[in-house]
């Protein structure tokens, strides 16, 4: 059985709490890549992280709001997709942390 098929299904419900807050891509990191992307708002305590490993493209504006992000299967692991800002990291890893508070604030 393919393992992404259990770890997708935990993606939607974290996401969709955060449908609509502001994006941005936060870090990038060299050898092995991870790009970072913050959702924040206004309204709300801390924010999500999104953690794309090893991504083999990155299409996407450097920060975005009304964000409506998604993450879908893709060949081999996952894409993380938001149509409505023309949004593709294609073929990554995934991990998601929510936390209280914001980097800056740590």
């Amino acid at each position: 059985m393919d393992n992404r098929l259990d770890m997708i299904r935990h993606f939607p419900k974290r996401l969709n709490r955060w449908k609509g807050a502001h994006a941005r891509l936060w870090t990038l990191t060299d050898g092995m890549p991870k790009l970072t992307i913050l959702l924040e708002g206004d309204d709300r305590e801390g924010c999500l992280m999104i953690f794309c490993g090893s991504p083999e493209r990155i299409e996407a504006p450097i920060h975005w709001s009304n964000s409506d992000i998604s993450v879908e299967m893709d060949t081999g692991l996952f894409k993380v997709v938001d149509r409505g800002a023309n949004v593709l990291i294609s073929n990554c890893e995934v991990g998601l942390d929510e936390r209280k508070t914001k980097p800056w604030e740590e």
